[in-house]
C-alpha cells in the first residue's frame, strides 16, 4: 500500500524546506559564495569606480587586500598549472654529487667493516 503524501499548510511569508522538516520565515535564501556575494556588493556600491575611489583615500589597506587575492589568481597557460623551468647548467653535476653523498659507492668485498 502507498504511503499518501502529508500536505504541509504553508503561511505565505514562510516557506517549507523538506530536506530538513522544518519552516522558514521569509522567502528561500539563494545560496552562493563569499567571493559571488562580494562581487554583488561592489556593484551595489558603485562597482570599479567605487573601488579605486577608496583604493585612492586608503592605499595601505587596499594592497594589503590584493596581495591576500593575488596568489589565488595566478594561473598558467590556458588557466592550467603553472610550469616552472629551471635553468642552471651546473644542475646535473650537482645533482650527480647530492646522489653520491646520500648513497656512497661501497667498497667491494666481503669482510669489509665501516
Amino acid at each position: 500500500m502507498a504511503r499518501k503524501k502529508e500536505i504541509i499548510p504553508v503561511p505565505r511569508n514562510r516557506y517549507y524546506d523538506p530536506k530538513t522538516g522544518t519552516l522558514h520565515i521569509g522567502p528561500p535564501q539563494e545560496k552562493i559564495t563569499v567571493k559571488e556575494a562580494f562581487r554583488r556588493s561592489l556593484a551595489n556600491i558603485g562597482g570599479e569606480q567605487a573601488l579605486t575611489e577608496w583604493a585612492r583615500a586608503n592605499p595601505g589597506q587596499f594592497f594589503a587586500l590584493s596581495t591576500r587575492l593575488i596568489p589565488q589568481e595566478v594561473v598558467g597557460k590556458d588557466g592550467g598549472a603553472i610550469q616552472v623551468e629551471i635553468v642552471d647548467p651546473t644542475l646535473p653535476q650537482q645533482i650527480e654529487e647530492a646522489e653520491k653523498e646520500i648513497n656512497p659507492k661501497k667498497p667491494k668485498g666481503k669482510n669489509v667493516v665501516h
